[in-house]
């Protein structure tokens, strides 16, 4: 019996590398995950103000308020839920998502 424990300790001490780089693969995956999914947020959000804001149509204008409402509170469930695993989200918009007439 003494030798099976001392054989499954060994065992599961080899594996233990393996496991913590596998949660550090899975945590930089939902990283990016996070990044981008708060990037496109971000961007869906002024998207919908610039309809909002130029807009020459009621439903233009309606559709672009609908965004900003939708995607500010996605972003905000996206930004707690992250939050709570130990993730981070980033607070502005890549320079590549950035639409030319936002500044």
């Amino acid at each position: 019996m003494k030798k099976v424990i001392i054989l499954f300790g060994a065992v599961v001490a080899g594996m233990l590398p393996s496991l913590t780089m596998a949660q550090t693969d899975q945590s930089t995956g939902d990283q990016a995950f996070v990044n981008e999914a708060a990037r496109g947020g971000e961007m869906e959000v002024k998207l919908g103000q610039l309809a909002e804001q130029n807009g020459s149509f009621a439903a233009v204008k309606a559709f672009g308020s609908r965004m900003v409402k939708d995607h500010t509170r996605l972003n905000a469930e996206l930004s707690a839920t992250a939050k709570s695993v130990g993730l981070t989200v980033p607070d502005k918009i890549s320079a590549e998502n950035k639409p030319s007439t936002i500044s």
